[in-house]
C-alpha cells in the first residue's frame, strides 16, 4: 500500500495564521485481479469511479475511486506496481 500526504493551510481561528495540516490525498492499492477488484469496490461498496484507464499501456491500467472526504483510491495491478 503506498499513500501521498499533501501539506495544506489552514488558517488558526484565534491567531488567524496558517496552521500546517497533512491530509492523505491518494491510497493506492496493489490488487491480483484489477476487474474484480472495481466489481468489489463499486459494485459492493458504492464507491463512484470512471472505471480502468490506461489498458492502452503496457503497465499503464489503473482504477480510480472517490473517497468520503476528498482522499482518492487508486487500485493497480501487482504486476504493474513491480515495474
Amino acid at each position: 500500500m503506498l499513500i501521498a500526504a499533501q501539506p495544506a493551510c489552514r488558517r488558526s481561528r484565534r491567531e488567524g495564521r496558517c496552521v500546517d495540516e497533512t491530509r492523505i490525498t491518494l491510497i493506492t492499492l496493489g490488487v491480483g485481479d484489477l476487474e474484480a477488484a472495481v466489481r468489489f469496490y463499486r459494485d459492493g461498496l458504492g464507491l463512484e469511479t470512471t472505471g480502468i484507464i490506461g489498458k492502452e499501456f503496457e503497465y499503464g491500467a489503473v482504477a480510480f475511486f472517490e473517497l468520503e472526504g476528498g482522499p482518492k483510491l487508486a487500485l493497480w495491478p501487482r504486476a504493474s506496481l513491480a515495474h
